[in-house]
């Protein structure tokens, strides 16, 4: 669970590593109701559900960039690229990684919670077909196709 002050990420006030757990453990904040999402979006100041991701410190350029383009489309979602090697907002990173903080993708649910309204969620986990795969710039085009 990552906190937010003046819409800039301050620091992890929770964290459950998935080694721990069975499920996304942005679902277990949700229900208890330790997100703020409301504050985080309309006052700047609030808890919202992050992960924290780490890669090879070769890839940092790639991962920067792969991010800008993300962001372009409407997709953007890291919060945070560290420095290869250094610690990110106080979470260490391994010798010869970089950390990211990444926005968890179940964040809009837990508008509901918050204002009441109980929902089932499940995060997407699990195994596709790779010829169902398809680049990124493709998704714009594949969306008016369906629309």
């Amino acid at each position: 669970l990552f906190e937010l002050k003046d819409r800039r990420p301050t620091r992890f006030v929770e964290i459950i590593t998935y080694d721990g757990t069975s499920i996304d453990p942005l679902e277990v904040f949700i229900r208890s109701g330790m997100t703020d999402y409301i504050g985080a979006i309309t006052t700047g100041n609030g808890r919202i559900g992050a992960s924290f991701r780490e890669f090879p410190a070769e890839s940092r350029n790639l991962v920067e960039e792969l991010a800008h383009k993300l962001e372009k489309v409407g997709l953007g979602g890291f919060m945070r690229i560290g420095r290869p090697s250094q610690p990110v907002l106080e979470i260490p990173v391994s010798e010869g990684r970089v950390g990211a903080i990444v926005i968890g993708g179940l964040n809009p649910v837990s508008i509901f919670e918050e204002t009441g309204l109980r929902v089932y969620s499940r995060a997407m986990a699990g195994l596709l077909e790779f010829n169902r795969l398809f680049r990124y710039d493709e998704l714009g085009s594949r969306l008016h196709s369906h629309v």
